[in-house]
């Protein structure tokens, strides 16, 4: 059922399409309101498919505003890339152009940058 659905999105105009237009389409047997409760339950089930405006329907994924969470490996090394970057800023600003080229070593008590 959703690849007919899609398929039928597919080919519908961009502005996207009701469930009934889609049962309609698909030429569906039952009553016009039982068809068009199939096709939006289809439609709400799976992520192929966002609703666009109230009713529309177009192909595609929900966009989430929540960020990726990082790997630690990759976050330490983005922290340690930006820690160097304001030493350097600082450095630059206090004309210590040459003493801070790099950011410091941890200690050896095992502490983290």
């Amino acid at each position: 059922m959703s690849e007919r659905i899609a398929r039928t999105l597919a080919l519908g105009s961009n502005e996207g399409m009701l469930a009934r237009e889609i049962a309609a389409a698909l030429r569906m047997t039952e009553s016009p309101e039982y068809a068009a409760v199939k096709v939006r339950s289809a439609l709400r089930c799976s992520a192929a498919f966002v609703e666009i405006s109230r009713g529309r329907w177009q192909r595609g994924c929900r966009a989430t505003s929540e960020p990726l969470p990082l790997p630690d490996d990759e976050y330490q090394e983005w922290m340690r890339r930006a820690f160097g970057y304001l030493l350097r800023q600082v450095a630059a600003r206090a004309g210590l152009k040459n003493e801070m080229t790099r950011p410091p070593l941890p200690t050896q008590r095992g502490d983290r940058l």
